[in-house]
């Protein structure tokens, strides 16, 4: 889920008129099926938090917000809801975990992964591939099958640990996939 993506299609919906997801997704410069996807996503998070907020749709005028309540405006403006917190550099770090955890790392799939169109991706890439460098690490690229990391083994393992420290353990946890009593269990045994 891109919160980004969210914050920007819910201010564009704010005016309660009917939009097509085309012009949506040329806004936002994402892709058709990423505007379905966040629609989707964002009528489930708002129907499990009891929000009475909607995004219908309606063949041949487009899609819109139901906002009965008026409690759009409000959730606009709250930045501390988490649905609107993005932040560019934990995106760089998930895309670069990404990179390393595959042998080759397709646009397409980060596209996919990330829900971001491919401008975005390739500009993020650019930004990573600079800061690797800066660390002896090289991002290279093979034709029709992605990228990829070039380096030292104790070159990458440097940049990964600084990485990590630096990281809050909420975050550590999401890179790992694993939940904070996990991380807590195993920093004990690893610590001790």
């Amino acid at each position: 889920m891109n919160n980004n993506i969210d914050y920007k299609l819910l201010s564009l919906l704010s005016d309660l008129n009917y939009h097509t997801i085309s012009q949506m997704s040329v806004l936002l410069d994402v892709n058709y099926k990423v505007i379905q996807k966040e629609i989707s996503f964002l009528n489930k998070y708002f129907s499990s938090k009891h929000i009475d907020i909607t995004i219908e749709s309606k063949t041949g005028k487009g899609i819109r917000i139901v906002d009965d309540n008026k409690l759009l405006s409000e959730l606009i403006k709250d930045e501390k809801n988490d649905i609107f917190k993005q932040e560019t550099d934990s995106l760089n770090e998930a895309i670069i975990f990404e990179l390393l955890n595959n042998e080759y790392t397709s646009v397409d799939s980060l596209c996919s992964t990330f829900s971001m169109s491919r401008t975005s991706v390739l500009n993020i890439i650019k930004s990573i591939k600079n800061d690797l460098d800066n660390h002896n690490i090289s991002l290279a690229s093979k034709p029709y099958y992605g990228y990829y990391i070039k380096a030292e083994e104790l070159d990458i393992q440097k940049y990964l640990y600084n990485l990590l420290i630096s990281l809050p353990i909420k975050d550590r946890c999401r890179l790992y996939k694993i939940e904070e009593k996990e991380y807590a269990q195993f920093s004990e045994k690893v610590l001790t």
